[in-house]
């Protein structure tokens, strides 16, 4: 039992480096963001969370800032 424990206390560290992994986007991923959800941010969002106005310190116009939050 204590070893179980430990194999599981052990491995929480690991879990949140796995968490911090970013694959690179496949070309369909990226064709899909470019066609499909950048119009929608751009026609609705960037307006008050793009470069030039933040509201609520909330940025969407780069992947970073969106991670952010």
């Amino acid at each position: 039992m204590k070893a179980v424990l430990l194999v599981l206390c052990a491995s929480i560290p690991l879990l949140g480096f796995a968490a911090e992994v970013d694959p690179a986007p496949t070309a369909a991923q990226v064709e899909f963001f470019e066609k499909s959800v950048r119009p929608i941010l751009a026609d609705n969002c960037y307006e008050c969370h793009g470069p030039k106005k933040q509201k609520s310190s909330l940025r969407l116009d780069a992947k970073a800032f969106i991670l952010k939050g």
